[in-house]
């Protein structure tokens, strides 16, 4: 592992497991989802690594490597998917083993460096691509100041856990520190969940979806960004723009509050109604990353429940803002409802639906939500004055996290957030959306929606004011 600065690479740590149980079975649908994504974007398949950093509770007290070390091994033995590979021969499945060898990194540092350390390393981890048949699929890492551990790192391979169980995986690792037992909750590990996708009640969910994105493939654009518009960007063709904004953490929260949605409702209509307009089209098709943790069993499951929803929407630009909003909110649930599935069985339908309607169809247009959030879907307090979120607007930054070589979507919208902010990213193929159009995409939407955010003016109207 490399080093930055003082922090200096101590070496390698074995932790020995033991499960309960081994097996194999079918990949689950979301793990074929990500596995189909994977192979479209490799060799720059670390795209869809992903990292969490837990900074050691200072009540937990001096934590030594060997006391950390016996967490980590729990957290092998309660979650099967932190022990479970891929076979890819004959076909790709998954392979659980009861015990074996796993191997950390401890690095140092000086304590007013542990952010620092911590960060470098997590992106260090993540910017290699797993090797999905022999690595455990996940990587920790260990920062240590003075004799105690005082972060620790762990990197996710997408194939065995998706941002809500990486979630997950810090909770029981910080309780697991904390001395106190993990929440005790009864959940489907992979191998269940792949083999009640085999049953005739996996048989009936996917019949049901399939049945609601057959209809919504005919009728919607063929694509949402049909035409380029310039040559692609040198040397990287994707970019990734990105706007950190507290103005539109309060628009939102003051949006969602008024129409009594979630705030990922208010941001989805927003960025549909965006789209719209940028590309003339009437009906705007996204495909939102639905989490499918309806169900007790999953909810607290560590794996990759995740896949694409269907999110259809007709922009009526006469159509006053709450009016949008409410059917969006409609058009959501219908999306969430429908995006359990067997990728295989919705790659034949639409590949039977583009040959129909004489086009290839498919939005190439996504929009992912990557935050926890309650019920009411507010985090932050709605009763911020329309002055207020103007004068936010100047603590409003933009810039260019990331440019890479492949991504299978042309646009990719995603959210995330922090106590006070949002931030809204876009990566997006630069032969259909430029650079300049990219950053401009960014902030007219949260112009769009601090400007909601004082009245719910008609469609026509907010979208002009761009």
């Amino acid at each position: 592992m490399s080093s930055r600065g003082a922090a200096t690479a101590l070496g390698r740590v074995q932790v020995l497991f033991e499960g309960v149980r081994s097996g194999v079975a079918p990949i689950t649908w979301g793990q074929r989802a990500i596995w189909n994504a994977i192979r479209r974007t490799a060799p720059g398949d670390h795209y869809f690594n992903f990292g969490r950093i837990l900074f050691v509770p200072t009540s937990a007290g001096s934590v030594s490597v060997a006391e950390a070390s016996a967490q980590i091994a729990a957290l092998f033995t309660r979650h099967e998917s932190l022990r479970t590979r891929l076979l890819l021969s004959p076909t790709p499945s998954q392979r659980l083993t009861a015990r074996g060898r796993f191997e950390l990194d401890v690095v140092r540092c000086e304590v007013e460096e542990v952010a620092s350390t911590a960060e470098h390393v997590r992106e260090d981890l993540a910017s290699r691509r797993f090797d999905y048949e022999h690595e455990w699929p996940i990587r920790v890492a260990f920062v240590v100041s003075g004799d105690a551990i005082r972060a620790i790192v762990l990197v996710f391979c997408h194939l065995a856990a998706d941002g809500h169980a990486g979630d997950i995986v810090v909770r029981d690792l910080r309780l697991g520190l904390l001395g106190r037992k993990p929440v005790v909750e009864t959940h489907d590990q992979p191998l269940d969940i792949a083999r009640r996708q085999q049953s005739p009640t996996g048989h009936r969910a996917d019949d049901n979806a399939i049945t609601y994105w057959r209809r919504e493939l005919q009728r919607i654009p063929p694509t949402m960004f049909a035409r380029p518009a310039s040559r692609p960007a040198q040397a990287k063709r994707f970019w990734r723009g990105a706007i950190t904004s507290r103005a539109l953490d309060l628009a939102v929260a003051k949006v969602a509050a008024r129409h009594r949605v979630s705030t990922s409702t208010v941001l989805v209509a927003s960025a549909s109604a965006m789209v719209s307009s940028y590309t003339g089209l009437h009906t705007c098709a996204m495909m939102p990353i639905v989490s499918n943790r309806f169900r007790p069993s999953v909810r607290q499951a560590v794996t990759t429940l995740s896949q694409d929803g269907l999110f259809a929407i007709d922009v009526d630009l006469d159509a006053n803002l709450g009016e949008f909003i409410a059917r969006s909110w409609q058009q959501s649930l219908l999306a969430y409802r429908h995006a359990e599935y067997d990728p295989d069985h919705l790659a034949q339908i639409v590949e039977q639906v583009s040959a129909e309607r004489a086009t290839s169809v498919h939005p190439y247009c996504c929009f992912n939500d990557m935050r926890l959030v309650d019920e009411s879907g507010l985090v932050s307090p709605p009763q911020a004055s329309s002055k207020d979120i103007a004068d936010a607007v100047e603590e409003t930054t933009f810039d260019w996290p990331l440019k890479l070589d492949t991504v299978s979507c042309r646009f990719c919208l995603h959210v995330t957030g922090e106590p006070g902010k949002l931030t809204v990213s876009l990566t997006a193929d630069t032969t259909y959306l430029p650079p300049e159009a990219i950053e401009r995409y960014l902030r007219n939407l949260e112009t769009f929606v601090v400007d909601a955010a004082v009245d719910d003016a008609p469609l026509r109207d907010l979208l002009e004011r761009h």
